[in-house]
């Protein structure tokens, strides 16, 4: 029997599988035409085929793949699932047998598909009633490639030629239809009334507004009723009506005013003019009015603030809290006498339990816990500047840390450690000469070994007992360090802020001329909280318990605020 060594590099799959054999896939299908019936029977006889072969020739048989299909389509659920397989786990040399060629190739398609394996995964194909060539199906592929890219190159210059003649290329976009006679695309009087009202009429609204009032209106969606051919909803028909994504879709696309586009696959994009359903000033100025409304309700969140909210946990439940935008409600009297009331947010956010506002129904947290964020951070970074005053940072690096007495204890308990290893090495040693009986070596060698262990125990920890102090005397240092950065940007940050708030207390342009500086002074404050404080507990009561990160400071590390609802 031969011998066939894997020369690949891929870790084995499967340890039973035996490394010394010819791994082997198998193969097998049928026709679904209705002429070739009498043909399905066959698959037992293919099969059976498959492994005597396989008996005869040492071969090992790791799997039998069966199709029912036509010989030319590369889709076969089995025959895509076999070249997975073949590619996750086969080896350079291993083999697919078939029952004769006609089984896993006829076409362009199918030859493209395995020219891969063939060549570069070094594969190689056998039959059971005739010899199938591995250089024909090679031969076969590297045509059926050609082929396949001088598809793709004639509808490439054929999407150029059309484009260039001013026809269309594809599915016309909402708000126009396509003239089969004249083969161009004009202005669909009754859709172009409504794009051109979510462009123009309604630009102040939002996406989910719009979205609601066409279908509210019974305005027709173009793909509403139709059934979809391909893909896992196949079958399946479109009636949700008007969705958000659509209408964004719609509103930011710049074939509204007149630039199509057409990508072709291999990333090159041809433009061509569209008629157009806004004109282009209209068109940028309802995506400014779309820039300064984005993100409005999370605009607060999005802005730079010195203290993170999920620092804050809640007392009663253990979870954190969550941070949005405070809202309040507004009733307008319409002219018609009708009464609507908006919800609208500020930019003042509000941290709510999670406990309370997510997970009631798990969650002993019933007690309402809104706590305004702004005045929260506010007297954290209070307090905590209050606690690192500069003389008080100036004390701890004034005052070295003694650490003589630990260097001592570690020492101490290093050499008491290695003492007792030493006498376990003699020991072993007179047990070999023979001197010590082996029940007294085994007693006193096990004795020896439990106070090793102990004293081994006892020597790690006051290794680290000693570098925990020298590095909390790196520490103190860092903490000084921190402490000075972190007053003068709250500072720095708290200056700008009061500036703003009495130059332009309505909002002005002025904000984001300062939004950089602003930020990058929220920026360093958040990342020296950060290191500063580990967590902050807010009780039922309302009091904050804030856990200070400090080493050497037991009597602060824990200290209470009580803030005011």
């Amino acid at each position: 029997m031969a011998h066939y060594p894997s020369r690949s590099k891929k870790p084995q799959p499967n340890p039973d599988w035996p490394a010394d054999k010819r791994w082997v896939v198998g193969y097998t299908r049928v026709s679904d035409n209705p002429q070739a019936e009498p043909d399905r029977a066959s698959l037992g006889d293919q099969d059976q085929g498959i492994r005597k072969r396989c008996r005869d020739k040492g071969y090992f048989l790791i799997r039998v793949f069966s199709d029912v299909g036509r010989r030319w389509d590369a889709t076969r659920p089995d025959f895509q699932e076999m070249i997975r397989f073949i590619k996750e786990n086969l080896r350079v040399s291993d083999m697919i047998m078939v029952w004769c060629a006609d089984r896993i190739v006829g076409s362009a398609s199918t030859c493209a598909a395995l020219e891969p394996l063939l060549d570069q995964g070094g594969i190689d194909i056998e039959g059971v009633v005739e010899e199938v060539s591995k250089r024909w199906l090679l031969l076969n592929a590297i045509i059926a490639k050609g082929e396949t890219e001088a598809k793709r190159e004639r509808g490439r210059i054929g999407i150029h030629t059309a484009v260039s003649r001013g026809h269309f290329v594809g599915t016309a976009p909402y708000g126009r239809r396509l003239n089969k006679e004249k083969q161009q695309v004009e202005l669909d009087p009754e859709e172009v009334l409504w794009y051109r009202r979510m462009l123009v009429d309604w630009k102040d609204w939002g996406d989910d507004k719009v979205s609601r009032y066409l279908n509210r209106m019974g305005v027709p969606q173009r793909m509403s009723g139709t059934k979809i051919k391909n893909g896992p909803r196949k079958g399946q028909i479109l009636g949700k009506g008007w969705t958000r994504s659509h209408v964004r879709d719609l509103r930011t696309n710049e074939h509204a005013y007149g630039k199509g586009t057409f990508k072709i696959r291999g990333g090159e994009v041809l433009e061509f003019p569209l008629p157009a359903v806004v004109t282009k000033s209209e068109f940028d100025e309802a995506q400014k009015l779309r820039a300064k409304r984005i993100h409005f309700g999370s605009r607060s969140i999005n802005r730079v603030y010195p203290i993170r909210h999920n620092k804050f946990k809640c007392g009663g439940c253990g979870l954190g809290f969550r941070m949005f935008s405070k809202g309040l409600f507004v009733k307008r009297t319409l002219a018609s006498g009708e009464v609507r009331a908006y919800r609208r947010r500020s930019l003042s956010p509000l941290l709510t339990c999670r406990g309370m506002y997510e997970y009631p129904h798990t969650y002993d947290c019933r007690q309402p816990k809104h706590l305004d964020y702004e005045i929260q951070q506010g007297r954290v970074l209070e307090n905590l500047l209050e606690v690192l005053t500069p003389e008080f940072c100036q004390k701890m690096v004034s005052e070295p840390v003694d650490n003589s007495a630990l260097e001592l204890r570690a020492g101490n308990a290093i050499a008491s450690r290695d003492e007792t290893k030493r006498e376990l090495a003699w020991l072993v040693t007179q047990a070999r000469k023979g001197i010590i009986p082996n029940d007294i070596f085994e007693q006193q060698a096990f004795a020896l070994k439990e106070e090793m262990a102990a004293k081994e125990r006892y020597a790690q920890q006051a290794e680290a007992e000693l570098e925990n102090a020298r590095n909390n005397q790196t520490r103190t240092e860092q903490i000084a360090y921190s402490a000075t950065v972190l007053r003068e940007n709250v500072r720095v940050h708290s200056s700008i802020l009061n500036y703003l708030h009495l130059a332009c207390p309505q909002g002005s342009p002025l904000i984001e001329a300062y939004r950089q500086k602003l930020d990058e002074a929220a920026e360093t404050v958040r990342d020296t909280v950060d290191d500063l404080i580990d967590s902050i507990i807010v009780m039922p009561d309302r009091k904050l318990i804030i856990n200070y990160n400090f080493p050497l400071i037991d009597d602060i590390r824990s200290r209470q605020l009580t803030i005011a609802s």
